[in-house]
């Protein structure tokens, strides 16, 4: 509507750039977007607002996959684990302190955020890097909440929470702040990020009732110091909530790549092209070493080995069996003996 006329806008180009590679568009698009503009008419002016309003109607739509870290379909995603541990075991999350070591530079806080607006008493973030983006992640953290409160069984499956607890849980956080970019809009007492190793977190004996991780123990090369320190921090009786994703992450890449080809090279050191190459077989005797006992582990095989592979693997793995090797990844929850 414009002056009391309705406007139809043709949105459609007057240029095939069918050929041209999506990444090349959105670049040349956000380039633009980013420089100013000028507009011969308010028509035109008119025309470019409605083609942004649709575009940001399909973006959103697309963009709400597992893939997109700044997703409430990623934020479903990592809380469906949990909500299995709190159903089934009892892990426990409201009044609880919760740590997410090697919570990564991007969206540092989301991935312990929803346990926060289900009553988590503290979030603790852990990571080397610091972190990048701060006005997209508190804008992150703005829009779980804003998805929280409309529905919360889009983040939390079934469990039992109202959005007036929701709202509760999120009492000294202004979400006014956050919806704008500004970091400050946190509570410091409850939501914390630590830039330290996670083998010296520095944090008090016994004080954290879970530890969660994600594809973050492939990735060390001294498990033994790291989960001696996550040994010391959690409370007898505390939990951890491992992701662990033991592929050839080359693969993620270079899909040509076998999942497994780092498995094939004659090599003493502990870290092979990121990772370091332990079996997903050898973490129950890990974690039991460090006083954890294994609850559950949820799998997935994410590699075929056929003989001819076989063939080339470098040993122990080449004496280790099919299932052995084939299963990649695993969430995997442990409790502090």
């Amino acid at each position: 509507m414009s002056h009391g006329r309705l406007i139809h806008h043709d949105l459609s180009s007057s240029t095939d750039l069918s050929q041209v590679p999506l990444g090349d568009l959105g670049a040349e698009f956000l380039r633009r977007l980013t420089a100013p503009v000028e507009h011969d008419s308010r028509k035109e002016f008119e025309r470019h607002l409605h083609l942004l309003s649709r575009l940001h109607e399909v973006t959103g739509a697309v963009m709400d996959v597992p893939e997109n870290r700044a997703s409430i379909a990623l934020a479903r995603e990592q809380f469906r684990f949990v909500e299995h541990c709190w159903h089934k075991h009892a892990v426990p999350i409201a009044g609880a302190v919760h740590v997410d070591v090697g919570c990564g530079s991007v969206n540092p806080l989301a991935r312990l955020f929803p346990h926060l607006m289900l009553g988590a008493r503290r979030m603790i973030g852990i990571d080397l890097d610091l972190p990048t983006e701060l006005e997209s992640a508190a804008r992150n953290l703005a829009q779980l909440a804003a998805a929280a409160l409309m529905d919360p069984a889009r983040i939390f499956g079934g469990y039992p929470v109202s959005r007036r607890e929701v709202l509760a849980n999120l009492d000294g956080f202004d979400l006014a702040k956050l919806q704008r970019g500004d970091q400050s809009g946190l509570d410091p007492a409850r939501a914390m990020l630590l830039q330290r190793p996670i083998e010296a977190t520095g944090l008090a004996a016994a004080d954290v009732d879970v530890i969660v991780s994600n594809s973050v123990l492939e990735h060390l090369p001294h498990l033994d110091a790291t989960l001696a320190e996550f040994a010391r921090i959690t409370r007898p009786g505390g939990f951890g909530i491992h992701g662990i994703d033991t592929l050839d992450h080359r693969w993620y890449g270079e899909p040509h790549v076998h999942p497994l080809e780092f498995l094939t090279l004659d090599t003493a050191e502990p870290i092979v092209f990121d990772c370091n190459r332990v079996r997903l077989v050898e973490y129950p005797q890990l974690f039991l070493r460090h006083g954890f006992e294994v609850v559950e582990y949820w799998v997935h095989r994410g590699a075929k080995v056929t003989p001819e592979f076989r063939a080339r693997l470098q040993e122990p793995w080449r004496s280790m069996s099919d299932t052995e090797l084939e299963t990649t990844w695993a969430n995997v929850l442990v409790r502090r003996r």
